[in-house]
This record gives C-alpha cells, structure tokens and sequence, in this order.
C-alpha cells in the first residue's frame, strides 16, 4: 500500500511542477494557488450560478484546453474564454464539452481569474472527468465534463484553469 501511494504521491508532484512550469512560461498575468488546498465542503457554500463550456483538448502528455462558455449569474448570462494546462497520462485531441455549478461568486468580476483544484479524467475515445477548482476570490466551481475524440487519458492531477470575461 505504502508502494502506491508514494507512487501516486510522485506523479501528483510530478503534474504539479510540470503545470507550473508550463503555466508561467504561457501566462504573463500567473496567480499562484490559493494558501489553503483542503477539501472545500459544497455543502457550506452559497451555489451562485452555472456555466457551460466547449473547447478543444490537445495532449501529448502535457496538455491543455481551450475554449468559450457561458456563465448564468443573477438573470443574466456572459461570455468567458477559458484555457487549462496539465500534465499526466494523455496522447492525442479530443472535443469537451463541461458543465458546472458556480459557488460563493459575490461579484461577476470575481469569476475571471486563474483558478487551482484536482481533476480525474479517463477518455478512449469516449470519457468523463470531474474536477473542482477555486480562485483567489473564494470562488469554487465544481465541473463535471464528457469528451469525445482521438484521445486516450486517465488518471487525477492538479488543474490550472484560467477564465477571462468576454
């Protein structure tokens, strides 16, 4: 037991440093992960919104996503451009399609930003993944996503995502 979980240890660290790596050579505004990484308990927070997501995933071990979406906030709806970079067990392009629900946003213009959390995906050829990710803001978004495409992945991993109103 102690064999896995010190293997799964490397591979989560492994993903982490490659994510961040990656991320700060393609992002000149780069926001560091909240302090706290815990467990956020969905139970405790105020659901704020919805949103909805489709892009493009390109992977060849480290990979990102990218993509337009709407988020439904208070009545209304905006646009946001979103991306993702993350390393792990991936090869090949596939089509994502995401929904999620959108908690503690106490302002639209806290939705953009860079937001941090943990993933787990599996895709051949057909696949689902969830992840939950939080900003500097407080804002969590807990993601549920289906794919589609030439792609083969699995595993759990940290995910770097940033979004930008449109």
């Amino acid at each position: 037991m102690h064999f896995v979980s010190s293997k799964v240890s490397r591979l989560l660290a492994t993903g982490l440093f490659l994510s961040l790596a990656i991320s700060g050579c393609a992002s000149q505004q780069s926001e560091a992960p909240p302090a706290s990484q815990e467990t956020v308990d969905l139970s405790k927070l105020e659901k704020s919104g919805t949103l909805t997501f489709e892009g493009r995933a390109y992977n060849l071990i480290l990979g990102g996503t990218w993509g337009e979406g709407e988020l439904s906030y208070k009545g209304s709806v905006y646009k946001f451009k979103a991306k993702t970079i993350g390393a792990g067990y991936q090869i090949g392009v596939k089509d994502v399609t995401v929904t999620g629900t959108v908690y503690d946003l106490k302002n639209v213009s806290d939705f953009s930003g860079t937001y941090w959390g943990v993933k787990a995906a599996g895709t051949v050829g057909v696949g689902a993944g969830v992840a939950s990710v939080q900003n500097k803001n407080d804002v969590v978004i807990e993601m549920k996503a289906a794919s589609e495409g030439f792609a083969a992945d699995i595993g759990a991993g940290v995910a770097r995502i940033v979004m930008e109103l449109m």
